[in-house]
């Protein structure tokens, strides 16, 4: 992991302790317009996180790896990171082509949608902005730490990844007094890693691989994963569209090359 941070809360003195649990909270009332949730995102080589140059650059992080934007953390490819989701939605947003930023969002069923033109990866709208089809994923994520909140969103050839994800998501069954029951969403935990693909151009990216870890057999984080979804349902989880979809252009591959 990266930055590692030595605990020691157990070294506080008994009377400290007390004085912080009475005032577990204080201070820190922020509205929900005020916090960005985590995103969990795999390093390319064309990320700015790899590259010493830049101000986002995360120290220790190799192309393959996984890492949290808000925390800084890493997760190297030959562990993955491990989570539960929540809630899943799938988004299009308007995008201003050549880094130009983002429009807005618009409904699947919207003529807008209905009316975009496909060349070859990309999708385009009669107003020339690029439509970027994303399926956001609201998942607890397993560190150093315990089980936090984040987003992973998959677009371009992820997407090809999230359909077989959803696939086995949906085979999810537990046998109950006899009865074979599908499972929750978020009664599975899932290990997330990379892999290496190729475009039409030659050039070599990472996508995601998905694997099942097993069944949820904790009820504390059964339950906050339950929490979660409802606040994500309830829309007190705000967030705004990556500006970065982390694929290069053109990233066609089929789905025989995507493995579970």
């Amino acid at each position: 992991m990266a930055t590692k941070i030595a605990k020691k809360e157990n070294n506080l003195p008994a009377g400290l302790m007390e004085d912080m649990l009475a005032d577990a909270g204080d201070g820190i009332e922020y509205t929900t317009e005020e916090l960005t949730i985590p995103r969990i995102k795999m390093a390319q080589a064309v990320s700015a996180e790899v590259k010493k140059s830049e101000g986002s650059f995360i120290e220790g992080l190799a192309i393959g790896d996984i890492f949290n934007t808000v925390s800084r953390e890493v997760h190297p490819q030959e562990e993955g990171i491990n989570v539960v989701v929540a809630y899943q939605r799938t988004a299009y947003y308007e995008r201003i082509p050549d880094n130009g930023g983002y429009v807005g969002e618009h409904a699947a069923d919207s003529q807008e949608v209905k009316e975009a033109t496909r060349d070859g990866s990309m999708e385009w709208l009669a107003n020339g902005n690029e439509i970027v089809k994303t399926d956001e994923s609201y998942v607890l994520v397993q560190s150093e730490s315990g089980w936090a909140p984040a987003l992973i969103a998959m677009t371009k050839t992820q997407l090809k990844v999230s359909r077989r994800w959803k696939t086995q998501i949906l085979m999810q069954t537990v046998e109950i007094k006899g009865e074979s029951k599908r499972l929750p969403l978020y009664g599975t935990i899932w290990n997330l890693n990379t892999v290496d693909e190729t475009n039409k151009q030659g050039q070599t990216y990472k996508n995601w691989v998905v694997k099942k870890v097993g069944i949820v057999d904790d009820p504390v984080l059964y339950n906050e994963a339950k929490t979660f979804r409802q606040s994500v349902s309830d829309g007190e989880v705000k967030t705004t569209p990556d500006q970065d979809t982390g694929v290069p252009p053109d990233s066609s591959v089929s789905d025989d090359s995507i493995p579970f």
